[in-house]
């Protein structure tokens, strides 16, 4: 728990994806091949097994229970031929995305479905039945007899006690009339898994006291440590060159006043008072803004909307942001949010910042993976079916993550997102790759939900991390005191960027940019028809997955030494604290995506394809015209940063004009790979192993004609005007130590795959299959 505040010395923190535990909601099956997941033909659960050996006992049959029911999309073939032609840059329908309601009368379940399903929980007992806005979801609380006799299990837990953690024993079912209405079903478990919460180095939080000057970056005087603020990646990232400025660096720049970034997370709770806390203080990220941006963007930044969008869950209401008072918040989301509203802020200036937050006590009081992973379903449906007013949603940003697992209503919701045209951007992950004994952690050592949740034409674009030098000197200081920051004008370039990798603090408290291969998540086709393929091959033997997945991250940005604003005092005195992490990446990324929709005056929507098309137009011909900086210095506790796509940083970090041009350029954007590409890691060669050792089912992909009407997509938006510069970094520790236990490749191992057309052994790499020819 944090101490009052106002005492002297700075709190390092590793922040980001805020990580509960381990419970799956059951195999990936539904989703082989990448596709869409299959809705209708039956529902996926949270249910677990209990313990081996233990006899459960029922839970009293009046304890409370939270169900939320995920509901089937009608025609979820005629949604997934949307999705392939909106995304699909030959089709005359690419980008033609739709509005919240147009994709609502087209595809959601309908108001009957919904209803029915409502009446079905309320007549079992349930209250605060609640239909999403989308109509995606119903949630009620009923008590443990009425799910038993709903879904035809019994609620058990090892002692039968009141609010004890608990399964259901049985195979669930579904009530009369709602098998092919229902996609899933969450809260039949809270089965329990080790919480994963920030760490924080011993002190509390010191005072910002911002003196006004032109600072590159800020020196922490009693280590010579550089500290950045979210404004100096602005320029080391070429990102200032979409603002408008007296030099025009492109020809429609623009500050990003008609777009909307939201940010998901929960709210702050005191756990001694059982008492929710507001998420943020408004005083506390405008002060950061006004402190940190280029002087001629503050009132760009001030005048947008800073919006806390409370979402109920289970009848829980948490606070509006505000001033905390004297009540503390002991889950440090008060940080995450704060966090992810200054970088996005900071990255976007003008942009509309908003955040969606349940109740922190939910967080706080659940032991299950799948617990939280509905609560953020439920973030995220609130952002998607939210009125922005004049502004449009184009990039929502997660912070957050748990263990790998499939969830239905997820998959749900990010095919609405890539309908709407919102592109979905989640943090990889803190762990580095290093098992939870070297971490610190519990998440285990592989990729994480939701940067994992990627499909052929939904999901998520996954955000590494990098750690950045800044060449020159500063006239930023934190000298024990005082912290002296501003904006900085005269930007000299990188000195050092390789992957976010800290052992700073030892074995069992180590950090750094997660990757790797899903396995939950087949590989989408994207990623199969792309330069990254032989590399991810790579990544999947030296995991020893037995499958090649979804392979993360696909980007990276800055995710150490950051300076974030977090805390006010009654006087109003605002307080800072130094933090690393994807945390830090994934909502800059989310920033920079504002920006590159306004000047390109469309939005993007599920925008993994496009990347991977840019990344091997790139990967086969090289040039300082890239989109990516390419990181190649570095690496985790398991993988190496390389040349083209790796398991630690993705393509690189994306450049703000060179991503901005190679979108612009059909030639780049549409890019076709046939490979295999020079100079990039070659597959592994196949071993004396059985073939079936490592496979991969494709989908065949979908060929169809577009049975709803309502193509009539958002127009393409024209941007606003407005004025013009900004810039960051921090050393990373070297790569992992031998004597610990690092995963290798087993020997001798090798890829071997079925084609996807006529099932016979092929190369790992998009070439022509030696029987049938199919690419």
């Amino acid at each position: 728990m944090l101490g009052r505040l106002g005492v002297a010395a700075t709190m390092i923190a590793v922040l980001v994806a805020i990580s509960p535990g381990a419970v799956g909601h059951g195999s990936a099956s539904a989703a082989v091949g990448g596709s869409a997941p299959a809705t209708g033909a039956g529902f996926v659960t949270d249910a677990v097994s209990l313990p081996a050996g233990v006899q459960g006992v029922p839970l009293p049959s009046d304890q409370a229970v939270s169900i939320t029911v995920a509901l089937a999309y009608p025609h979820p073939a005629a949604l997934d031929a949307f999705l392939a032609a909106v995304e699909d840059p030959s089709s005359p329908d690419y980008r033609h995305f739709l509005t919240a309601a147009q994709f609502e009368a087209a595809f959601a379940p309908s108001s009957g479905t919904a209803s029915s399903v409502a009446a079905t929980l309320a007549s079992a007992g349930g209250r605060a039945v609640t239909v999403a806005a989308d109509r995606l979801s119903v949630s009620a609380v009923l008590p443990a007899h009425a799910v038993d006799a709903l879904f035809g299990v019994t609620l058990e837990s090892e002692t039968g006690s009141a609010n004890a953690e608990y399964t259901a024993v049985g195979t669930p079912s579904l009530p009369a009339g709602w098998a092919t209405r229902v996609a899933g079903v969450d809260g039949l478990s809270n089965a329990p898994n080790a919480r994963w919460s920030p760490e924080l180095a011993a002190g509390p939080l010191e005072r910002a006291a911002p003196v006004a000057s032109a600072d590159q970056f800020a020196i922490d005087n009693a280590t010579g440590q550089q500290w950045y603020v979210g404004s100096d990646f602005t320029n080391s990232f070429d990102v200032v060159d979409l603002f408008p400025s007296t030099s025009g660096h492109v020809a429609n720049a623009t500050f990003p006043t008609g777009e909307a970034v939201a940010t998901l997370l929960a709210s702050g709770y005191n756990q001694s008072l059982n008492q929710n806390t507001p998420p943020w203080d408004p005083l506390v990220i405008r002060t950061y803004l006004n402190t940190t941006l280029n002087a001629s963007w503050v009132n760009v930044s001030m005048a947008a909307p800073l919006v806390g969008v409370p979402v109920t869950i289970s009848g829980i209401t948490p606070p509006l942001p505000g001033s905390f008072g004297s009540v503390n918040d002991s889950t440090l989301d008060e940080f995450e949010n704060s966090l992810d509203l200054e970088m996005a802020g900071s990255l976007a200036p003008g942009a509309g910042l908003y955040n969606f937050y349940f109740a922190g006590s939910l967080l706080a009081t659940t032991s299950s993976d799948a617990d939280v992973a509905a609560f953020f379903d439920q973030d995220l449906a609130s952002a998607l079916a939210y009125d922005y007013g004049n502004q449009s949603l184009g990039v929502v940003t997660c912070s957050f993550g748990v263990t790998d697992l499939n969830d239905s209503l997820w998959n749900e919701e990010i095919q609405q997102a890539a309908a709407m045209g919102v592109t979905i951007v989640a943090a990889s992950g803190d762990q580095g790759n290093a098992p939870n004994a070297v971490s610190g952690r519990s998440d285990g050592q592989w990729p994480i939900w939701p940067a994992t949740a990627s499909f052929n034409t939904s999901g998520a674009t996954a955000v590494g991390g990098v750690s950045i030098g800044l060449a020159g000197g500063s006239a930023g200081w934190f000298n024990g005191t005082d912290l002296s920051i501003g904006y900085d004008f005269n930007s000299t370039g990188l000195s050092q960027l390789e992957t976010w990798w800290d052992t700073s603090g030892g074995s069992g408290a180590y950090a750094g940019s997660e990757g790797g291969v899903s396995t939950v998540f087949p590989e989408p086709y994207w990623q199969f028809h792309s330069a990254a393929q032989p590399p991810i091959v790579n990544a999947t033997e030296r995991q020893g997955a037995s499958t090649i997945g979804r392979a993360v991250p696909d980007v990276a940005f800055p995710a150490n030494s950051t300076i974030a604003f977090v805390v006010a005092d009654a006087q109003n005195n605002v307080y800072f604290t130094v933090l690393e992490g994807t945390s830090i990446a994934a909502p800059a990324f989310a920033g920079l995506l504002a920006d590159e929709i306004a000047v390109a005056h469309h939005d993007f929507g599920y925008l993994d394809p496009e990347l991977y098309r840019i990344g091997s137009y790139f990967g086969a011909n090289p040039g300082p015209a890239s989109a990516f900086l390419d990181v190649t210095v570095g690496g985790n506790y398991v993988f190496s940063a390389a040349p083209g796509w790796d398991p630690t940083t993705g393509w690189g970090v994306p450049l703000g004009t060179a991503l901005y041009a190679a979108d612009a350029n059909p030639a780049i954007r549409d890019y076709l790979y046939t490979g295999p590409t020079p100079g990039l890691p070659a597959a592994a060669a196949p071993a004396a192993v059985p073939w079936t050792e490592i496979y991969i089912v494709f989908g065949v992909g979908i060929t169809v004609a577009i049975v709803l009407v309502i193509l009539v997509g958002r127009p393409n938006r024209t941007a606003t005007v407005p004025p013009p510069p900004p810039f960051g970094a921090t050393m990373a520790p070297p790569p992992p130590t031998s004597d610990l236990d690092h995963v290798s490749p087993a020997p001798g191992s090798g890829a071997t795959f079925l084609c996807p057309y006529c099932g016979s052994p092929r190369p790992a790499e998009p070439v022509r299959c030696p029987k049938c020819g199919a690419l």
